[in-house]
């Protein structure tokens, strides 16, 4: 301990060698299964070993666990941060609204385009594809008309034979049937 205290780079290498992989296997278990894939737990690993380089003088050493718990405590705060800067950079539809809103169509916005991006983008577009093949045809088509085709509520409640509220009710729906669906796949 008294050389890990004075920063011996050996005694270092050595000591994240013996604690890397039990602290990479606990921080992996509590990494939150939408994230995993969005960044390397051996990130959060690292910049455990950095804080605990930083402020090991300020540690009373009794045992190995205390030890282990030590470096537990720094590693969940710093997979907390790494979670809440992803939380942050993508918007919590859930949040935001709790129902849908039924007059607001999704806006199309370029995203950056890093490997895990494309892969998580084209993970999210399968499991829409899937969501929406289970829709019955109705539901399909005003999907697509009041989204794609951004329709007006009147012309979606023509092609349907029904009134505007109901056309609108439908497709409250059918897009919460399609989140349910999304979100279970992720």
């Amino acid at each position: 301990m008294a050389a890990l205290r004075d920063h011996d780079e050996a005694a270092w290498r050595e000591f994240c060698s013996c604690y890397g992989p039990r602290l990479r296997q606990y921080l992996q278990g509590r990494m939150p299964r939408k994230l995993q894939g969005r960044f390397d737990i051996d990130d959060v690993v690292q910049h455990t070993f950095l804080k605990a380089y930083e402020r090991l003088r300020e540690f009373d050493y009794r045992s190995e666990e205390e030890l282990l718990r030590y470096l537990r405590r720094i590693g969940m705060t710093k997979l907390q941060e790494r979670v809440r800067h992803h939380g942050r950079r993508r918007r919590a539809i859930d949040a935001e609204r709790p129902g849908v809103d039924a007059d607001r169509t999704p806006e199309r916005r370029p995203e950056g385009r890093t490997p895990s991006s494309v892969f998580a983008r084209k993970e999210q577009r399968e499991a829409l594809a899937a969501a929406i093949a289970q829709l019955g045809h109705p539901e399909r088509e005003i999907v697509w008309w009041r989204v794609l085709e951004r329709r007006s509520w009147k012309e979606v409640a023509r092609e349907l034979s029904c009134t505007p509220e109901a056309a609108r009710s439908r497709f409250c729906r059918a897009v919460e049937f399609l989140a349910i669906r999304v979100r279970e796949y992720a």
